[in-house]
């Protein structure tokens, strides 16, 4: 269990409560195993889903960012269809 974090410790490294560590691990969104009552990640689990969330995140501002310049260029196309 060298590589392994517990649930306190990867909320640590993430800024998270370690409650919701558990939950990820329950839902399967990060890959834990549980001991009595205590969840444990791998650091490799733990990465991958450091990895997983910035692409997602990622993914999402560029969605943003595509909506504002579609808004623009249809508000500045109003503009120049007549609006004088």
């Amino acid at each position: 269990m060298d590589d392994m974090l517990s649930a306190s410790a990867a909320a640590e490294e993430l800024g998270y409560a370690s409650d919701y560590i558990g939950r990820l691990c329950r839902e399967s969104k990060l890959e834990g195993t549980r001991v009595s009552n205590m969840w444990f990640v791998s650091k490799d689990a733990l990465a991958a889903y450091e990895c997983e969330r910035a692409k997602l995140q990622a993914d999402r501002i560029k969605r943003q960012v595509d909506e504002m310049h579609e808004a623009d260029y249809a508000r500045s196309r109003k503009g120049l269809s007549g609006g004088g």
